[in-house]
């Protein structure tokens, strides 16, 4: 269905002239492709301490932070982040919320 200001055309409107404020749009039905995966996805997780660069090497731990990181065991038909058809049947969705981490 194409529109033109929000308002669909139909099939017997021809020759309709457009103007340079025209809008046109389009409605397309659309699913998202299904993935392979399991119900519960693998995941092993390590909390590391990553140093920051600074010329005071005499406290270590005002120059640290800490950080998780993440390592997931997933099936090769998942992406991994949202891209082409894949908005939320992606590894970054299905670990936010198996995880209840905070979206992104």
């Amino acid at each position: 269905l194409i529109r033109v200001n929000n308002i669909p055309l139909l099939p017997s409107q021809k020759g309709i002239k457009l103007k340079n404020t025209d809008v046109l749009s389009r409605i397309i039905h659309w699913h998202e492709p299904p993935v392979l995966v399991p119900p519960e996805i693998k995941y092993t997780r390590q909390t590391v301490t990553l140093m920051e660069d600074s010329n005071d090497a005499t406290d270590i731990s005002k120059n640290a932070k800490q950080c998780t990181i993440y390592a997931f065991d997933k099936s090769s038909t998942v992406p991994v982040h949202p891209t082409g058809t894949f908005l939320s049947n992606t590894l970054t969705h299905m670990a936010e919320g198996q995880l209840h981490l905070p979206p992104r």
